[in-house]
């Protein structure tokens, strides 16, 4: 009776499973240097002495869409490194930029990834002291 819907089963297609694949943006730092690796293949690097400031942008385009970008920019403002939330390597960058640039204010990037809008947040920024012990 019911063979008919085996045979439907069988005998229909089915399009193939899409994997999740590897994060096409990728991020790399070691002890002096920071490099972003962008799909085109595109690499951009700044060195640790060369960061002035961190910086997060969201859009309003999630979830669908990347709607987080880090931007690590240069103490001149010449050079930003620009990466979506997401890339190859970025949990590991935040925890080193957490470990390693005083100051670094966790409480704005988790409002940060809160924001369902167009916004901008500073993260870090060079000779800042988010600790408020006034040392600098």
């Amino acid at each position: 009776m019911l063979n008919w819907l085996r045979w439907l089963k069988t005998s229909v297609e089915r399009p193939p499973q899409v994997r999740a694949t590897a994060p096409a943006w990728r991020v790399l730092f070691d002890d002096t240097r920071i490099e972003v690796t962008a799909p085109q293949g595109t690499t951009k690097s700044l060195t640790w002495a060369q960061l002035g400031s961190v910086g997060i942008s969201t859009t309003a385009n999630g979830p669908s869409a990347p709607d987080l970008f880090w931007i690590l920019q240069s103490i001149d403002r010449r050079t930003s490194l620009v990466f979506p939330m997401g890339a190859e390597g970025e949990h590991e960058l935040l925890h080193e930029m957490q470990a390693t640039l005083h100051g670094f204010d966790n409480m704005t990037v988790i409002e940060a990834m809160s924001s369902v809008g167009a916004a901008g947040f500073v993260v870090w920024q060079m000779g800042s002291d988010a600790a408020g012990d006034g040392s600098s």
